[in-house]
């Protein structure tokens, strides 16, 4: 089959129908039984819908949605108990990166049960329950080529990690994303450019992972407006193979400041992700953009065409402001000192320690309160 990749264990149908591809699949794995997880509305107005109706003439097919948009614990215990002993050949997971994360999370907890009643432990051994297909039907989460998955319990957001997380199979088919309205291709484009640019400058990065990074990066940048406001198949190809490419490169490296800072916005005020992890790319550019590599600054400055840091920052204020995001903390109702202080407390420090610049709680709470309404340079 055309555009069929093979990266580290896992099969990649890159720009192509996704029908086809998903009939190799079956064919070569000789799958009798599937799990699907899929969105809502999106998923019945989708070309998607039609296939899996059809499929299901010769393939046991059952249906799993309506698990909301962050996957929480709450949900995924529903998810175990109705689906307790289920036998599948496979899982497919069609949809946004809530979605894939979610399908990620049932195929590692159906077949460990004991792994979720203990807590949150180390699950890296663990195997799953029958091979992931991800199938993305947006162009910004990447999920679809990270072993991660995130859950939200209590108001906290947990990042899992394992091998097996990682779906066995990809396939992206640019068609899918007809059904993003303008602020999903917004939000989700800027996720999907943020991860870029974080894996990019970020302390964990490696050759491989800068090279997945400035490949995305030349997709998605000249197409993320076209395809915010004005979607034909050049903008879409360019955004869900850029999209992919981005979730290839912090696979590697993981996410920085930008994504630290991105989990309360979302969980507690109801902030897009993308959006959320947009509002803070200023600050960090003009704070890491002076203590990388000149290769790195390089980089950017090359593909972005700037000559410095604050026209890089100016860069992006543009790009949110004609895409209607809005453009700091202060926009998401963080505009007191106690509801500033407990937007900081809350900071992933995993993803902060991947940050090329060392940047204290403190030193934030000045830079931002002190700016409150509005602290873009």
């Amino acid at each position: 089959m055309s555009n069929l990749f093979r990266s580290n264990g896992v099969t990649e149908y890159l720009d192509t129908d996704f029908r086809m591809a998903l009939d190799d699949i079956l064919q070569k794995r000789n799958v009798r039984s599937v799990l699907l997880f899929t969105g809502g509305s999106s998923y019945d107005r989708s070309r998607a819908r039609d296939y899996f109706e059809q499929m299901a003439s010769r393939v046991s097919v059952t249906r799993y949605s309506g698990f909301g948009t962050n996957p929480s614990h709450e949900a995924l215990v529903a998810a175990l108990e109705q689906l307790k002993g289920a036998h599948v050949d496979m899982i497919i997971a069609v949809g946004g990166g809530s979605v894939m994360d979610f399908a990620k999370l049932v195929a590692i907890y159906l077949e460990n049960p004991q792994a979720l009643d203990a807590g949150f432990p180390d699950i890296s051994g663990l195997p799953v329950a029958a091979p992931i297909t991800a199938v993305p039907t947006t162009a910004g989460s990447g999920s679809e080529a990270t072993h991660f998955a995130v859950m939200y319990r209590d108001g906290s957001k947990y990042s899992l990690a394992s091998p097996q997380l990682q779906p066995a199979y990809v396939v992206v088919d640019p068609e899918l994303t007809t059904g993003m309205s303008a602020a999903q291709t917004a939000t989700s484009g800027m996720d999907a450019l943020c991860q870029a640019m974080e894996s990019l400058w970020a302390r964990n990065a490696t050759a491989r992972s800068m090279e997945y990074a400035r490949h995305a990066i030349t997709l998605i940048l000249p197409h993320l407006e076209q395809f915010c406001h004005h979607p034909d198949s050049k903008s879409r190809r360019a955004m869900a193979l850029g999209a992919f490419f981005a979730g290839k490169a912090i696979n590697i490296s993981k996410t920085t400041g930008p994504h630290a800072m991105s989990y309360y916005l979302t969980d507690h005020l109801g902030v897009p992700h993308g959006e959320a992890v947009a509002m803070n790319m200023e600050f960090f550019i003009r704070k890491n953009l002076p203590v990388v590599s000149k290769n790195v600054r390089r980089d950017f400055f090359t593909l972005f065409e700037v000559s410095d840091a604050d026209a890089l920052a100016g860069g992006i204020s543009r790009l949110k402001k004609n895409m209607g995001l809005r453009m700091d903390v202060s926009e998401a109702g963080l505009t007191s000192r106690s509801s500033l202080k407990k937007y900081l407390d809350s900071i992933n420090e995993e993803r902060m320690g991947n940050n090329p610049a060392r940047i204290s709680t403190s030193e934030l709470f000045d830079v931002y309160y002190r700016n409150i309404n509005g602290y873009r340079k």
